[in-house]
Order: C-alpha cells, then sequence, then structure tokens
C-alpha cells in the first residue's frame, strides 16, 4: 500500500509539474498578444507626438560660423510639406541668438547649435541641427561710435523684439568686446543680457547699451496692446490739421486732412477721439456729423503730441426748388422716356423723389429711383407727371402720347446744322474731336426743304432716346456727362428727310455727341496694380513690381463697352487684329504677367464695335531682382527712370533688399564713373537699420550699386542717376 501511495505522490508530482509549465506558456503567449495588439495600435494611431531628426528640413546655405556682433540669417525649409511653420533655436543664447525669422547673431566665442523645427499635423517634432562656430573681430579695429537708429521702438504688449543687433557701429568691422543693456523701467519693459526686450506692461521706457564700457546710446519704447507689430519706427514730433476749424451739415461725411513733422514720420500709431459723439463721430480720419452743435476731434500719437479739430455740425439744407430740362415730353406709343429732374440747392441733404401720373392709362411710371423715373406710354392722349421731394416741394410736366407715323421717307433734300453756343461748326459724330463745352446751348438751323425738326437727348450710358421734342428755340443740354443728341428732319408733309446729313444717321435719327464732364471727352481705361490705377505712359513707365503680377482693366467712363488687348516684351503688337485678351463691361477677364522684361501693353477701346480713339501703350517693368532707391515714397529702379527725376538738394536715397539680394555697395560720382566694389561709399546689408545714403549738391549724380546674395557672392553693378538741381 506505501508502495502504491508512492507512486501515485510521484504522479501527482508529474502532473503538477506540467500544469504549471502549461500556465507559463499561456501567460508568455498573452503576453507576446498584448505587445502586437500595443504596437498596432500605436502604429495606427499614425506615431503621435515624439520627435526624429528628419530628412524632410534642410538648411537653405552653408553658414557655419559668424563673428562676433555680426549677424546672418541662416533659415531652413521643408521639403515635401512646406505647409508648416519652420522655427529656430538656440542651445547657447549666450554664444547665438536667433529670432523667429532666422537671424543669428554672434554674442560672445564658441560654438552652439543651431535648430531648426516643425510640427506636423500629428504633433511629432522633426528638426535638424548646425553647429555654428562664433569667432571674434579684429580687436585691432576700434570703434569709434555705437548708436542705436533714429526712431523710436513701438512694442506690442507682451511682444519681442530684438534689439542687440541693431546698433549702428563705426567702422562696421570694428571690435566689440561687450554690451551692457539697461531698461529704465523694468514694469514696462525688460531687456535680457542679447538685447532682447519684452513688453511687460502698457507704457513708456528708456532702453540703454554700453558698447565697450565706453559709448553710451539710449532709445525710447512704447508698449501698446493696440500695436500690430514691434518695430522701430519715426514717430510724429508734431501733428498739425489741415483746417483751424470745420463746418459740416448734418449727415455730412467728411476726410480730415493733417500732416506729421517730420516727413518720415509714421501714422500708423494714431488715435481719433470725438469728444461728443452725439455731434460728430471720427473713424480713421473719416468725419461723419451727427446733430447739431459743437465738438472737438482730438489726433493723438502713441508719443503723446496731439491736435485738435473745432467742429461745427448746422442742419441740413433742404430741397427749395425742383424744375425739368424739358418743357414738355412727346412719346409714340409703347416708348418709353427716362425723366432726370433738377433738384437745388445742390447742398440739398435729402433729395429723395418721387414719381406719380395723373393717368395711368395714358403714360405710367415704369421704374424709378430717389432721383429718376422712367415713363412708359401706354395709349393715346395727355397725362401730367408729378414730382414730389421728402419735404414738400414739388413740380410737374406734361406728356403726350400719339400714334402718328412719321417714318414716311421724302425724297426732297434738307439739311439742318446743329451749333453749340453758336459755334461756326457744328457738333461732330462721334470721333476723337468730339465738342466739349460746359454749358451747352444747342441751336439748330434749317434750309432746303426741312419743315419741322424733332430732337431728343440723353447721357449716352441710358438708353437710345426717340426724338419726341419739337425744335423752337434753342435749348441747353446739362453738365456733367457725354450726351447723345438725336435730331430728325422733315418736310412740309411730315415725311422724314435723310437724303442729306446722311453720314451720322444712327438707329433712325442723326446722331451727335456733346460733352458737358470733362474736357477729356473719355478717360483712359488704363488698369489697377493692387489698388493703384494707372492711366497713362508716364505712370506706369517707372512702375517696377514683383513676378505674377495681375492687372485689372477697369471701365471708368460710360463710352467704352469693349477693350482688346495685346501684350508683349518685344517691338510692337497689334491688340485690333491680334489681341491676346478680349475684355466687356459684363466679364471678370484680367491680364496676368509672369516673366521678368519691361512689357509694352496695347489697349483698344471700342464702343458698339465701333472703335474709340487710337490704340493707347502702357508700360510695366517686371524687375524681380533690383533693388533701386526711394525718394519720397517713390521708388526709382533703372537709369531710364531716374535720369530725367529732377528734386531740390539734400536727398536721401532709401535702399530695400529683398530675399535674393542680402548686401550692397554703393558710391556716388558726379565726374564720371566710380568702383562700388573696392570704394564704396556706403555698404548696407539685411542687418543695417540707416539703409540710405545722403546726396548733397547739384548736379547729374550717377550711383553705382554693387549687389550680392547671401553667400556674399557678387551678382551684378546697376547704375542709377539723379538730377538735383
Amino acid at each position: 500500500m506505501d508502495n502504491l501511495q508512492e507512486g501515485m505522490n510521484e504522479e501527482e508530482k508529474t502532473e503538477s509539474f506540467y500544469s504549471k509549465k502549461k500556465k507559463l506558456v499561456w501567460l508568455l503567449i498573452i503576453v507576446i498578444l498584448f505587445i502586437i495588439i500595443g504596437s498596432i495600435i500605436v502604429g495606427g494611431n499614425g506615431n503621435k507626438g515624439g520627435r526624429e531628426q528628419s530628412t524632410n528640413i534642410m538648411f537653405d546655405s552653408n553658414v557655419e560660423s559668424i563673428m562676433i556682433g555680426s549677424a546672418k540669417r541662416i533659415t531652413a525649409s521643408i521639403i515635401d510639406n512646406p505647409i508648416y511653420e519652420v522655427r529656430y533655436h538656440s542651445s547657447d543664447e549666450s554664444i547665438i541668438a536667433v529670432d523667429k525669422y532666422g537671424l543669428v547673431e554672434g554674442i560672445s566665442s564658441g560654438t552652439a547649435n543651431l535648430k531648426a523645427y516643425y510640427f506636423d499635423a500629428n504633433g511629432k517634432e522633426h528638426y535638424i541641427e548646425r553647429k555654428i562656430t562664433v569667432f571674434e573681430g579684429n580687436s585691432k579695429i576700434k570703434i569709434t561710435s555705437a548708436v542705436f537708429p533714429e526712431g523710436e521702438i513701438v512694442l506690442k504688449l507682451y511682444g519681442e523684439y530684438n534689439l542687440g543687433n541693431k546698433l549702428i557701429v563705426t567702422p562696421s568691422s570694428g571690435y566689440i568686446d561687450s554690451k551692457v543693456f539697461k531698461s529704465s523701467n523694468e514694469e514696462v519693459v525688460t531687456v535680457s543680457s542679447s538685447g532682447k526686450l519684452v513688453g511687460v506692461s502698457e507704457g513708456e521706457a528708456i532702453i540703454n547699451v554700453k558698447v565697450n564700457n565706453t559709448f553710451d546710446s539710449n532709445i525710447r519704447v512704447y508698449v501698446s496692446k493696440d500695436a500690430a507689430s514691434s518695430e522701430i519706427v519715426k514717430l510724429p514730433e508734431s501733428i498739425v490739421f489741415d483746417n483751424v476749424s470745420l463746418k459740416l451739415k448734418v449727415g455730412e461725411l467728411k476726410s480730415i486732412g493733417y500732416n506729421l513733422k517730420p516727413d518720415n514720420a509714421v501714422d500708423r500709431f494714431l488715435n481719433w477721439v470725438s469728444s461728443d459723439q452725439t455731434v460728430a463721430i471720427v473713424d480713421n480720419g473719416v468725419l461723419t456729423a451727427v446733430g447739431e452743435g459743437n465738438c472737438d476731434i482730438t489726433l493723438s500719437s502713441i508719443n503723446g503730441k496731439s491736435a485738435k479739430l473745432f467742429v461745427e455740425v448746422i442742419e441740413p439744407i433742404n430741397v427749395e426748388k425742383i424744375s425739368f430740362n424739358e418743357s414738355s415730353i412727346v412719346l409714340k406709343e409703347n416708348g418709353t422716356y427716362k425723366l432726370t429732374p433738377v433738384v437745388e440747392p445742390k447742398g440739398a441733404i435729402d433729395r429723395k423723389l418721387t414719381f406719380t401720373s395723373d393717368d395711368d392709362k395714358v403714360a405710367k411710371i415704369e421704374v424709378a429711383n430717389d432721383s429718376s423715373a422712367t415713363i412708359r406710354a401706354i395709349s393715346e392722349g395727355k397725362s401730367i407727371i408729378r414730382v414730389r421731394s421728402s419735404n414738400g416741394v414739388t413740380a410737374s410736366i406734361k406728356v403726350s402720347v400719339t400714334t402718328k407715323d412719321s417714318k414716311d421717307v421724302s425724297d426732297d433734300n434738307g439739311t439742318i446744322a446743329v451749333r453749340i453756343n453758336d459755334n461756326i461748326s457744328p457738333a461732330k459724330v462721334y470721333s476723337d474731336d468730339i465738342q466739349y463745352t460746359n454749358p451747352a446751348n444747342i441751336t439748330i438751323s434749317k434750309s432746303g426743304s426741312v419743315e419741322t425738326v424733332k430732337y431728343c437727348y440723353a447721357p449716352y450710358s441710358n438708353a437710345i432716346c426717340t426724338p419726341n421734342l419739337e425744335y423752337k428755340n434753342s435749348f441747353s443740354i446739362p453738365s456733367g456727362s457725354i450726351y447723345r443728341l438725336r435730331v430728325q428732319k422733315f418736310d412740309a408733309k411730315g415725311k422724314e428727310i435723310i437724303g442729306s446729313n446722311s453720314d451720322n444717321y444712327r438707329n433712325g435719327a442723326l446722331e451727335y455727341y456733346i460733352n458737358t464732364g470733362s474736357s477729356d471727352y473719355y478717360k483712359d481705361v488704363g488698369y489697377t496694380i493692387t489698388g493703384t490705377h494707372y492711366k497713362t505712359v508716364t505712370e506706369a513707365n517707372d512702375n517696377v513690381v514683383n513676378k505674377n503680377v495681375r492687372l485689372d482693366f477697369k471701365f471708368i467712363n460710360t463710352v467704352t463697352d469693349k477693350l482688346k488687348i495685346c501684350y508683349t516684351t518685344g517691338n510692337t503688337c497689334d491688340p485690333d487684329n491680334n489681341p491676346n485678351l478680349t475684355v466687356d463691361k459684363n466679364s471678370n477677364k484680367f491680364l496676368e504677367l509672369k516673366d521678368d522684361g519691361l512689357w509694352k501693353i496695347y489697349v483698344s477701346e471700342y464702343s458698339n464695335n465701333n472703335k474709340v480713339g487710337t490704340t493707347k501703350k502702357y508700360y510695366v517693368n517686371i524687375l524681380n531682382n533690383g533693388s533701386g532707391y526711394l525718394i519720397n515714397g517713390k521708388y526709382y529702379y533703372t537709369a531710364l527712370d531716374a535720369s530725367n527725376n529732377s528734386v531740390s538738394e539734400s536727398q536721401r536715397l532709401t535702399f530695400n533688399l529683398n530675399s535674393k539680394i542680402d548686401k550692397i555697395k554703393i558710391c556716388l560720382s558726379r565726374n564720371g564713373s566710380c568702383n562700388p566694389v573696392s570704394s564704396p561709399d556706403k555698404i548696407i546689408t539685411g542687418n543695417t537699420v540707416s539703409n540710405f545714403i545722403d546726396i548733397t549738391g547739384s548736379g547729374l549724380w550717377r550711383i553705382h550699386v554693387a549687389e550680392y546674395d547671401n553667400n556674399d557672392e557678387f551678382i551684378s553693378e546697376r547704375v542709377y542717376y539723379l538730377s538735383i538741381k
């Protein structure tokens, strides 16, 4: 029995051992499954978060070293998905400092890592790093001055601004041993050892820097929550309104003119305030008269400079009289006539009119707005059209509707002469020499078998009118438009004569055109670039723009209804027979120019498929990599542009760089040429705040500019001209 018991115990032990082994195997299988499932889940979530050094981001240049006190732009670009923002970071800001645009400044000797990175849609960081070595400059060259640029700093609340690289050091290659920054009020602005400013609260403070323990310079900083950005600007030293006071009528709008001194003061940090908004409100310089009374309009700058304007608002002028240019109106059945009464005085505020007909069965008001109405002839008879203003002034005019047909053609000959203001020359058919006069007093003389003359006139943009007014005495055409005068002549039997004056017989009547709106009988159509309208060769010729320029052609007159356009960088093209583009008033077509060059744009204007005037030529100069210079807000890019530009003495020429040009060397000469490469009068880089050069003295100045890229490689040399009287 003992042996049997012992055998059974051995069996139970063996069975227990295998049972435990099976459990361990199953446990191991479960662990492996959890690992696999976990990796699938993580992989399925796109590996959110985390960071990795990536080949999808690359530095744009091979710069690896920089001198103390200097700065270079070391940017990076995303290769596959450039939609993300590239950011920059310095591993040691005591050696190098970098701003959000990749501008790296050498602070002290040593080596630090510059990291460029971005976060993808899953929050994963992709980065690339480069070691930047900072070395000392030539310690034998001592600086003679170190100053902040002219102006003040406007700092956005909680915004940052790197002031450390804005110092103007003379000479520029001089050795900077130390820079110590200090804020006069750290509760408003704090400044780091490298010159980084942070706006802590609204107010003002003075930032001081001591260079090499010798040179002091100060700049004033204004912190504002309303500032759109942080920048160095020239704030106004004085503000002067164009007028001491203004008088407006209730409901009137007026733009307030003002001047800032000095001339280079910016107007981006101004505040408008009305002392009584029940009298007048002001929005960005536009004044609206609200109610009768007086108030002061104050314009102030962020630096405390201000000016006041006294405003008086009076009650509006009411309509006093309504009259008509017509003595009466004669229409054929189903004919129409647009009636536009004359409202006086011109300064009346509420000029809204209402129109009614005494007999809608004879003539009814078909369409009406606040200033005019279209009358529709219904049946033979007479009616009176009555007009009433909002303040109760009334006027009326008789309308006669007839069924008589006077379109039987006469075999007789007879002529008429339409004269303006008793001018010997008759009014012209529409052409380049269209008559201009204001006012226009019309007389019509008859000869031969002409017994009766009927006429009508309307602005050219209106529908063609039907001659329904019998000519008896001279009449006047109002000012303000190009009018189409239509005349019919009849013999004693009432038959129409068309055998003479037939050159200008159109649409069933003789047509003449009289301009009472402008001595320029129609305006050039021109084109618009970024909101600026160009309509003459001289305006467009010196306009230099970047690539991918969109030109919108706007119809700014009532005559032209179609444009035919061609464009070339060659000698010429023919828009009439070979247009690149046809534009009418109902289309939204535009012209897009993409390549560099001086583009010639030829535009022919048409009216009713008839060419109007002569073909006009415009210019657009696309020069994507030219720096040029700026005088009083106007750019000059080419020798042609500047050679005939005459200005007074003591001109400041401002040079703006771009993404292709990182440095320019400039020399000036009035006698022959000079060499900007070997003997520059001025060197301007992307870090130079004083990006200008002053020229004093009369004569034809030659300005030689050598351009360099961000690798300090020479690009080209350009010559500009400036004539100082």
